[in-house]
């Protein structure tokens, strides 16, 4: 990786994952900037193994470094897993597991010369050991969720987190909350909400998926993660009270909804590749976002909203802050009755309208990453 520009990224997420999150699109952006970019997942350790759904990031680490969309990657398998279970909640655990890891992180960075980069990209605790191995020019901590609220997160998470912006140049957050949340220099900390690729979602003109085939309008689809922070309970209201409506959830599933086969008009489509989502979005008639209000919510920047106005739905959202903040053309419930009733109005006003595709448009991460440039000055 000589004679160019270098960014090292450390995130949670698989650099091949079928979720793309901001930092997937940065990277990319980098990339075409005239960078050479180098993906570092969130450590995997044989405790993950113990689920089925790590088999994956367990595949990565067989293979190697990997490279995606011009972005080399690696996952790698530490020996000193960092969780919030004792005796792993160690503060210094947290800030060293990426230290053992088979093979050593050192040897994979040397091996494709990033000891020594431009700019160090972290959103993933483990990156605190990457700031004593690498030498960088600038150092970018991204905070996009208010971490110490999951409730896996290691009781010490706090403390390495405010470490990293203590020694970082530019503190990145995605919703207005997060940048209030801590006691340091409020002018190393930059608001920039999440994004989309709007060309991806909005000019897609894939065929109806063979999913739908069986499954009449109205088709309301959820697409994302389901995870703690869906609302089960709202979606089983809007599903028995709207009978007529049909509901899909496509995306990781990581709670049971074990009531969801109780309804007819509940379909689990499980994962799909990140190419294939558009489609599902296009012959769809409405975007819902149904997540519990609570402090971890507060500060959420849903991707998937923008995602919905690309491809041209109408959106119905619970009342989170950061998202109406933005003041999209979206509705926003208080209550289950009034979710029901945007619902009905959101199908009734139809698809394609020009504001959602503004908004949408407006909402780049191509225009997140011009800001980004001149913060940092990158040209």
């Amino acid at each position: 990786m000589n004679n160019s520009r270098k960014i090292l990224i450390a995130n949670p997420h698989r650099l091949k994952d079928i979720i793309k999150v901001g930092d997937h699109h940065y990277g990319k952006m980098f990339t075409m900037d005239g960078y050479r970019a180098f993906w570092l997942s969130q450590p995997l350790s044989p405790f993950h193994l113990i689920k089925k759904e790590n088999y994956c990031r367990l595949r990565d680490w067989t293979k190697g470094v990997q490279k995606d969309n011009g972005i080399l990657g690696h996952n790698p398998l530490t020996l000193l897993p960092y969780s919030r279970k004792w005796p792993f909640d160690r503060k210094w655990i947290g800030e060293n597991n990426l230290r053992f890891t088979i093979p050593f992180v050192k040897t994979i960075l040397e091996k494709y010369d990033c000891l020594k980069v431009d700019i160090l990209w972290i959103n993933e605790f483990s990156g605190h050991y990457l700031t004593e191995l690498v030498k960088y020019n600038k150092f970018v901590l991204r905070i996009t969720d208010d971490v110490p609220e999951f409730r896996d997160s290691p009781k010490t998470f706090t403390e390495i987190q405010n470490e990293l912006i203590d020694k970082a140049d530019y503190v990145f957050c995605t919703a207005r909350q997060l940048t209030s949340c801590y006691d340091f220099k409020p002018s190393k900390f930059y608001y920039i909400p999440n994004g989309v690729d709007y060309d991806h979602f909005h000019g897609n003109t894939a065929v109806q998926p063979q999913d739908y085939c069986k499954i009449d309008s109205p088709r309301i689809v959820y697409v994302g993660a389901i995870c703690d922070w869906f609302d089960e309970k709202l979606l089983y209201y809007v599903a028995e009270r709207l009978p007529r409506y049909n509901f899909i959830l496509v995306g990781p599933r990581k709670i049971s909804l074990r009531e969801a086969k109780n309804f007819r008009n509940i379909f689990l489509l499980g994962c799909k590749g990140y190419n294939d989502i558009p489609c599902y979005m296009k012959y769809a008639d409405v975007g819902i976002i149904p997540f519990k209000l609570n402090k971890l919510t507060k500060s959420v920047s849903p991707i998937k909203m923008f995602e919905y106005f690309a491809a041209g739905l109408p959106v119905v959202s619970t009342r989170m802050q950061e998202a109406e903040s933005l003041r999209p053309p979206a509705y926003f419930a208080n209550d289950r009755d009034e979710f029901v009733k945007f619902l009905e109005e959101a199908y009734k006003k139809g698809k394609n309208h020009p504001e959602f595709f503004k908004f949408a448009k407006s909402n780049s991460w191509y225009t997140r990453y011009r800001t980004i440039q001149k913060i940092i000055r990158l040209k």
